[in-house]
């Protein structure tokens, strides 16, 4: 009887044993791969929506922040861990309108783009705005204002600005 029973419990160990080191390479032999086999489901993009911006204005700072509806920008962090990425305002070089005349506002906190850092690639020029952090799977939500100083001057009213805010 002692003997059966440990045959028993032997087998019952050896085949659970097997199955817990053959399932997860049978998963993975049939891409049905899970998380611990494939990093690239470990850090999933910032997901960014962004509501329409109203029509381009010129304006003064204090002018703008009451006269231009702000408009919602929505980060949300899609991790199962804390973030922190950097908001920029993407203008791409195709716009006729000279960039040293933009004014953005995110919450209450107004940039120039002629005094923030601003890197460029060949389409793109990014000003950076600001830091943001957020803890895992939240949103965050901010409000945006773009509008031209009231230094512009000799800009046609078939000027374009091309523009987006971008996460990275």
């Amino acid at each position: 009887m002692k003997k059966s029973s440990r045959y028993l419990i032997l087998t019952i160990v050896i085949a659970v044993s097997a199955i817990i080191v053959t399932v997860p390479f049978w998963n993975f032999a049939h891409n049905r791969r899970i998380g611990f086999f494939n990093e690239g489901y470990t850090k999933l993009p910032i997901v960014t929506k962004i509501s329409k911006f109203p029509s381009l204005v010129i304006a003064d700072e204090a002018s703008a922040m009451s006269i231009i509806e702000p408009t919602e920008i929505v980060v949300k962090n899609r991790n199962g861990f804390d973030e922190l990425n950097n908001l920029y305002l993407l203008v791409e070089k195709r716009s006729t309108i000279p960039i040293h005349y933009i004014r953005v506002s995110i919450d209450d906190t107004i940039y120039k783009t002629n005094e923030i850092t601003m890197e460029e690639d060949n389409d793109n020029y990014y000003f950076f705005l600001k830091s943001i952090e957020t803890d895992a799977y939240e949103e965050v939500s901010l409000k945006a204002r773009i509008w031209l100083s009231e230094e512009t001057s000799n800009v046609a009213s078939d000027s374009t600005l091309v523009t987006n805010f971008i996460v990275k």
